[in-house]
């Protein structure tokens, strides 16, 4: 997919010059203790929340633990980013610059496209028929907003997470292939304990992750890879009525799916099914290649 060329043109005159083998080292060790740190901090945040299980709705906790550790990933990067290495907060990423908001419409159609596309043909096969709609527990578009709003903190702190500070210095000390290929790959192996998972989700899972870089590479922000991964689990789990990544979700839809693991994923979602290999590859090639979405070039310009 020539995603090094590719994309290093798309930023021509904006990326600084390639960092001496020093600097490289200096990349790495920050993007690694970030991500060290990072994850204690967010099992910390998850635990302590999550303890409070006998008292609070279990969906309301996990909001709250999504919230508070979306904040403290927040907090974490204004700090390595302002005292560590000098910069502006807002070289995240995720400021209201102009056309923040054409990149998150852009995330948002990507991903719903994309799974769209993976549905579609799961119907057009035949081994995914819809017989109807669902009976929600507690009525009206309550529950779709709640289910939302957890979906949504869910994808930023793993944006933040994933996609974040620590994938930026990793593209600074190994460039953005090597960065791609590293994160992506832990973020299919994060993926490795939930309910019902294969080898092929796992590896489904990490090129969702490529695409999802990708998507910061092409925009240099993370308002395309938030809205591209909160589409797709809300399309893939409300709307399409799937489980997303082996967890079940509240449905609209009543689905019957026939058929074996491979193509169909199996309890663990479309997420396990060659078929989403497929859309994911097509994701990737056309992200890699494509120049269809805008990089918040007068951003990138004012703080490099």
């Amino acid at each position: 997919m020539q995603m090094g060329s590719d994309l290093d043109g798309a930023d021509a005159g904006l990326s600084p010059a390639p960092p001496i083998p020093g600097e490289r080292l200096h990349h790495l060790f920050h993007s690694i203790t970030f991500g060290v740190f990072a994850l204690l901090l967010v099992t910390l945040i998850y635990t302590l929340v999550l303890s409070l299980k006998d008292h609070v709705n279990r969906l309301v906790l996990q909001i709250l633990a999504a919230g508070f550790s979306d904040a403290a990933l927040l907090l974490q990067s204004w700090l390595y980013l302002t005292v560590a290495d000098g910069r502006e907060f807002r070289s995240l990423g995720l400021s209201f610059h102009p056309g923040w908001f054409k990149e998150l419409s852009a995330g948002l159609a990507a991903g719903a496209a994309l799974i769209g596309a993976v549905t579609g043909i799961m119907v057009v096969v035949h081994v995914v028929q819809y017989t109807g709609v669902a009976r929600l527990s507690w009525g009206g578009a309550a529950p779709l907003a709640v289910t939302g709003l957890f979906l949504l903190l869910a994808a930023a702190l793993e944006e933040i997470g994933f996609r974040g500070y620590a994938f930026q210095r990793l593209v600074d000390a190994t460039g953005a292939l090597g960065a791609v290929a590293i994160t992506s790959f832990l973020f299919g192996l994060g993926h490795f304990g939930n309910p019902a998972a294969t080898p092929l989700s796992i590896a489904n899972t990490a090129l969702a992750g490529a695409v999802m870089a990708l998507g910061y590479l092409r925009t240099r922000g993370l308002w395309f890879p938030i809205g591209l991964h909160f589409a797709w689990n809300f399309v893939l789990g409300p709307l399409a009525s799937f489980p997303v990544s082996g967890i079940g979700l509240m449905s609209v839809f009543n689905v019957r799916v026939a058929g074996p693991i491979w193509l169909t994923g199996g309890d663990y979602g479309p997420e396990g099914s060659v078929i989403l290999t497929v859309v994911c590859l097509g994701g990737i090639v056309l992200l890699g290649r494509g120049s269809g979405i805008v990089s918040s070039r007068r951003r990138l310009n004012a703080v490099e």
